[in-house]
């Protein structure tokens, strides 16, 4: 999977420190409301929170999902593996990790490349 031509080529990516989870969400909310959506669906709104760390920083959920799948597995993996903090970083990790649990197809990943990696790992084993 080779990102497309959108995520190699951002422009305004956000950086610095993370925001609250909370203004995090209160920003999502205000998306989805402006967009004639449902504030009140979990999903939707965790869909277009941004994230707060890497080198999507400031890119949608949902479009880290579209653009660079690899690197949301990458994601998802790494995070979970972590110790839950309360600091906003960890806090917005945890909301993508609770974003990414709902989708399907994203958890079909994760257990693909897991297998992956156990399959390498036999053959280097040998």
């Amino acid at each position: 999977m080779v990102p497309p031509k959108e995520a190699k080529h951002l422009e305004n990516v956000e950086t610095g420190r993370a925001k609250p989870k909370e203004e995090v969400l209160a920003e999502a909310s205000t998306f989805v409301s402006t967009n004639s959506g449902d504030p009140s669906d979990q999903f939707i709104v965790l869909a277009h929170c941004k994230l707060q760390f890497g080198k999507y920083q400031g890119q949608r959920f949902s479009w880290l999902l579209e653009n660079s799948l690899r690197y949301a597995v990458y994601l998802v993996l790494s995070i979970s593996k972590e110790t839950t903090q309360t600091t906003p970083l960890s806090e917005n990790k945890q909301l993508f990790l609770q974003y990414t649990f709902h989708i399907r197809e994203m958890a079909e990943e994760v257990e693909k490349y897991e297998r992956k990696q156990e399959m390498q790992a036999k053959v280097q084993a040998t």
